[in-house]
């Protein structure tokens, strides 16, 4: 029996090839949405029962024997940790003593579709095959299995957030909806968060725009800010980000002829470049560089703009202090700023330094 690592070596896997974990969550219901051609396609637990995959994940023995017909017909693998769980338990019965006592894991493992690797969960490992950290769900397992095989990007559909299942597991909802006594399926971004941080791998839901893009204002002198806002924005990170400097852009921004309307910081217009650096695509999240983020930036990168050009942070009546739109996610398809033009409402009046910064007049 192989390893999941040796037969994904054995049979020259790709590891530039992006992969596609499909989970039993809401978003499991969109995937008529995408072309899912240019992906190796790998499967939690009981999704296997919708979807042909390359590779069927279990941690479950349980899992087996509830979905035997579906995993023969629909995995072309199924891969188990060498101690497989039990009723959401590590077990003590090897994946060797299970197979010879269940027939459908011996015909997979005759016809050489049977996997097992070492899971940090287990009180023993097996072989000299790395062991795999997984803390409450299989999704980390997964992650860091690809990983450890060099995979370098994973997208997602049904790892969600919240306590639903998509409903095409309805008949589940009673069963093993967060049967490992968790409240929510929120608790494994934080895993995920650090799968990133420290190996670099390139992972986001397919139905979310990736990268998170983060333009931070900021002048040469304040890059060790910036510095150490983009390491607490990835620190909590549960996809993939990108932190962008704005005075790196090679834009040069044009002064306003008049003084009263000149910028008070050498970054104050640098925001208004960011549509344009988009392409005038997708959505960019704008900060200043003397901040820092203590929660996954998913939330808000994912945060409904309706029918707005972009959302900011409300400034406290009581505080006495004007919009400072410090903070700003921007639909940079509707934003069809350019620096040149702005400045030139500057000079000729259409603008102020009021109305452009503190009334943010140039979006509606």
């Amino acid at each position: 029996m192989q390893s999941f690592l040796q037969w994904f070596e054995a049979t020259g896997q790709d590891t530039n090839q992006p992969w596609l974990i499909l989970g039993k969550g809401p978003s499991f219901a969109k995937r008529d949405q995408f072309d899912l051609k240019n992906f190796q396609l790998l499967s939690l637990n009981h999704a296997v029962r919708e979807q042909p995959v390359a590779v069927a994940h279990m941690i479950d023995y349980d899992v087996v024997e509830a979905c035997g017909e579906s995993i023969d017909r629909n995995a072309g693998v199924l891969v188990m940790p060498w101690f497989p769980h039990f009723k959401n338990r590590p077990g003590t019965d090897s994946l060797e003593s299970l197979t010879r006592r269940n027939t459908l894991l011996e015909r997979l493992n005759s016809q050489g579709r049977l996997l097992w690797y070492n899971h940090s969960l287990a009180e023993e490992t097996h072989g000299n095959s790395p062991v795999i950290p997984v803390r409450f769900f299989s999704s980390e397992a997964v992650l860091n299995l690809l990983v450890a095989a060099g995979v370098r990007q994973v997208r997602s559909l049904g790892i969600d957030g919240g306590n639903k299942y998509s409903a095409q597991f309805h008949d589940l909802a009673g069963k093993t909806l967060l049967s490992n006594q968790k409240t929510t399926f929120d608790v494994q971004f934080g895993e995920i968060a650090k799968i990133l941080m420290n190996t670099g791998l390139d992972y986001a839901p397919l139905d979310v725009q990736s990268p998170v893009r983060v333009y931070v204002a900021a002048t040469e002198a304040q890059m060790l800010a910036v510095k150490v806002l983009e390491y607490s924005i990835r620190k909590h990170a549960s996809l993939t980000v990108q932190v962008s400097a704005l005075h790196l852009s090679g834009i040069e921004i044009p002064s306003p002829a008049k003084p009263e309307n000149r910028p008070r910081t050498p970054f104050s217009f640098q925001r208004f470049l960011i549509p344009s650096l988009t392409g005038y695509q997708g959505r960019a999240i704008y900060l200043d560089s003397d901040m820092q983020v203590f929660q996954d930036i998913r939330r808000l990168w994912n945060v409904s703009l309706e029918d707005a050009d972009l959302l900011a942070v409300q400034e406290p009546g009581s505080t006495g202090r004007r919009p400072q739109f410090s903070v700003m996610v921007l639909n940079c398809a509707s934003l069809r700023w350019d620096i040149e033009e702005i400045v030139q409402s500057l000079n000729e009046g259409g603008l102020t330094y009021e109305s452009l910064m503190y009334d943010m007049a140039v979006a509606s």
